[in-house]
């Protein structure tokens, strides 16, 4: 590839070295990388060799010495003048013909893919220079389906002071990720989310070298998505090697069981953040384990995994810090468990208990009242015929005692109607999104939602679904949106072709 790009340097890649240092007889020989700072920029042609690229740079307002080394960029100065001034234009030169410095300065700017995937390839020269870079502490590489081991065998060199990866969604194998491990002994955060070729083999590299490794992220977002085939055996080693470990996601992990998660507990005691949504395996054993050892746990996520029991929950306790807590579809938690969670977690914040169809009203107004800063709660049923006995009570309760609850899900419950809507809208001034339920075989009707909404004072509604519940007979889950009269305009302006914006003077159907 470097035969096809003119000039000097790449003609000498071969030894580059000793080329750049014969030129360097004096500072004045090239052009020092912060005279250009801002005024350069590269245009592509649209092929993916570098030979058709051209630095295009406003010369204008700068001053080259006679001594420059000036290459291809118009009429040369006089031998007789000190100084030169080049004219308002703008002229084109080949990168090829650049001093060494310009291009560091140039590479400075050239994010790390583009660097590995192109620069690097193109021929010795700009390999060497490639090289010169400043530490890299962050990578993110996601979507990168075509990195292969050798690209991180180049990478290798840069990768010393790395703290944080994000390999997500690639075909990197256990050798790359051993490349990266033995390399990067500062790393704190490891995204491997949907890397199929990555198994218990390349975990355990981690965990031999990754010593202040802080965040894994393992999870997959759906159960029918593909992912690294981690079993319980290499979570159990990197729970051995990783003290340090404080997030762990890996919903959706298949191949998990208690006996991984009860060695997380236990080794890793600054663990704060833990996924295990869709880990059917796992059991009681494992909520036990972290309420008796995960003293700093804020983030638990466990649903359609855990049968949680009240006597499981009776270990929360002692985390009353817990501030997130998903027990979607955990269809064996009863008012009483609901209860437990109230008393001993008082800071909690966000809690899902969709599809926990054995809660009623009682439940849910301890809930309130204990946990004054609920922000996001969702008490949505799993289906219009297995629906939650959720009433307006509920509604009550949360209008009088959850001053900043901001989204609230309360769809699939046919025991709620107007009046508890009415009341929430009243008395909820942080209500941000209410997601519910309208039309047959619920109480709340498409038209009377409708109504409520056009006398709400001093600030703007915005359906999110407008157009397809009109379509669908004025029945399904409806998404309202809440905004100050301030952002009225914003919505004006971005609101899309389902949406309907409205204020407390105007109703549009």
């Amino acid at each position: 590839m470097a035969s096809q790009i003119p000039g000097n340097h790449l003609g000498q890649a071969g030894s580059s070295t000793e080329n750049s240092t014969n030129n360097e007889d004096s500072e004045s020989k090239c052009w020092r990388p912060e005279t250009l700072e801002s005024k350069t920029k590269l245009v592509d042609n649209g092929s993916s060799e570098t030979s058709g690229n051209k630095l295009v740079t406003d010369l204008a307002s700068l001053n080259i010495s006679q001594n420059t080394a000036l290459h291809k960029i118009g009429e040369q100065p006089s031998e007789n003048s000190l100084t030169h001034s080049i004219h308002k234009q703008t002229t084109d030169i080949y990168i090829s013909d650049l001093p060494e410095c310009v291009l560091l300065r140039i590479f400075h700017f050239v994010d790390i893919r583009t660097l590995i995937l192109v620069i690097r390839k193109t021929c010795r020269f700009w390999h060497y220079l490639s090289y010169d870079r400043p530490k890299l502490e962050e990578l993110d590489l996601t979507g990168a389906d075509k990195l292969t081991y050798s690209g991180f065998e180049t990478l290798k060199k840069d990768v010393h002071s790395l703290t944080h990866l994000s390999i997500a969604y690639t075909m990197i194998d256990d050798k790359g990720l051993k490349v990266i491990a033995e390399n990067s002994p500062k790393l704190k955060l490891l995204n491997i989310k949907s890397c199929v070729n990555i198994s218990d083999v390349g975990i355990g590299y981690v965990a031999s070298h990754c010593k202040e490794l802080e965040s894994l992220l393992v999870n997959k977002t759906d159960p029918e998505e593909k992912g690294c085939s981690m079993s319980s055996f290499g979570l159990e080693t990197l729970a051995l090697g990783c003290c340090k470990l404080k997030t762990l996601c890996i919903s959706y992990c298949h191949l998990i069981d208690d006996k991984c998660i009860i060695a997380v507990a236990s080794n890793c005691l600054g663990l704060t953040e833990l996924r295990l949504a869709g880990c059917v395996s796992i059991t009681d054993a494992s909520l036990m384990a972290l309420g008796e050892h995960s003293r700093y746990l804020k983030d638990l996520e466990s649903h359609n995994s855990i049968d949680v029991t009240k006597n499981t929950l009776i270990r929360l306790q002692n985390h009353s810090h817990l501030q997130s807590l998903h027990l979607s579809f955990c269809t064996r938690i009863t008012n009483d468990t609901i209860i437990e969670i109230a008393k001993h977690c008082p800071d909690l914040q966000e809690l899902s208990l969709r599809g926990c169809n054995l809660i009623t009203d009682i439940a849910i107004a301890s809930l309130v009242n204990s946990c004054a800063f609920l922000r996001i709660l969702d008490l949505s049923g799993e289906s219009c015929f297995f629906a939650m006995k959720i009433s307006n009570v509920s509604l009550s309760a949360i209008a009088n005692d959850c001053k900043y609850i901001e989204r609230l899900m309360v769809s699939k419950n046919k025991l709620i109607n107007l009046s508890g809507l009415e009341v929430l809208f009243s008395r909820c001034k942080s209500l941000e999104s209410l997601e519910l339920t309208v039309g047959e075989p619920m109480y709340t009707s498409f038209s009377g939602v409708m109504s409520l909404v056009n006398n709400i004072k001093n600030r703007i509604v915005k359906i999110a679904n407008h157009t397809q519940i009109i379509a669908n007979k004025q029945s399904g889950t409806l998404h309202i949106e809440f905004y100050p009269n301030a952002e009225s305009n914003i919505l004006n302006k971005t609101g899309g072709d389902d949406d309907l914006c409205m204020s407390s003077s105007s109703l549009t159907e």
